[in-house]
């Protein structure tokens, strides 16, 4: 079976984080497309700017109703701010407190270590993480190399990374969706029958190389 997490995150309540209006399309338009693809099981889809205790019990319920099932794919997405602590890199829910980083963000290892529970054959991380008045490390330095190790730690050896920038790259977003999660949907569009992941990101690494804009890391 394939299961999917779709997370967008669009309000902050910390004025350090903007609100990042595209964010709730993104996760809208890329679960849709996802229902429409494949045949998945189920997704989780978290859209409402659930906070950081909300998003975590949803996914340690969701994976504890999967775990002794034969799980093909997992695919986790997520559209919205991000920060990178020491060697980990924190998703970031609607409620999070930097004062409180354990119990109001996500961490990757976390993540991994709840993914790792249903041992899927294949996993796909796709981070569009826009942002605005924080720093958002995005090299293969830093965030790559610390969701590798991360990934690997905890077993998960068949994995794909998407990112929608590098280091110090700004993810841009237009009045509706990120930059990086319209130009996946668009490859998409003249596809039909099974499409692979390596279609894909070559269509995006195309589009971004013509546009002169940021440089997504796979």
């Amino acid at each position: 079976m394939n299961l999917g997490i779709v997370i967008g995150v669009e309000k902050y309540k910390s004025d350090i984080f903007d609100d990042l209006v595209a964010c709730k399309n993104d996760a809208k338009i890329f679960s849709d497309v996802l229902r429409n693809v494949k045949d998945f099981e189920e997704i989780l889809y978290l859209n409402e700017n659930e906070s950081g205790t909300e998003i975590k019990k949803n996914i340690v319920d969701f994976v504890e109703k999967y775990k002794d099932q034969n799980v093909k794919e997992l695919i986790f997405y997520f559209s919205g701010h991000g920060e990178r602590f020491n060697d980990d890199f924190f998703y970031l829910p609607s409620d999070f407190d930097r004062k409180k980083r354990e119990t109001t963000g996500l961490r990757n290892s976390e993540l991994d270590e709840w993914i790792k529970t249903i041992s899927p054959k294949l996993c796909v991380k796709i981070v569009d993480a826009c942002f605005s008045g924080t720093q958002y490390i995005k090299s293969e330095s830093s965030q790559e190399m610390d969701l590798k190790k991360s990934a690997n730690k905890y077993g998960l050896n068949d994995i794909y990374f998407w990112f929608s920038s590098r280091e110090n790259e700004v993810s841009y977003a237009g009045s509706e969706f990120s930059r990086f999660t319209e130009s996946i949907l668009t490859s998409l569009l003249d596809k039909s029958g099974e499409v692979r992941y390596r279609e894909v990101m070559d269509a995006v690494a195309d589009d971004f190389s013509n546009a002169g804009s940021s440089k997504p890391i796979f």
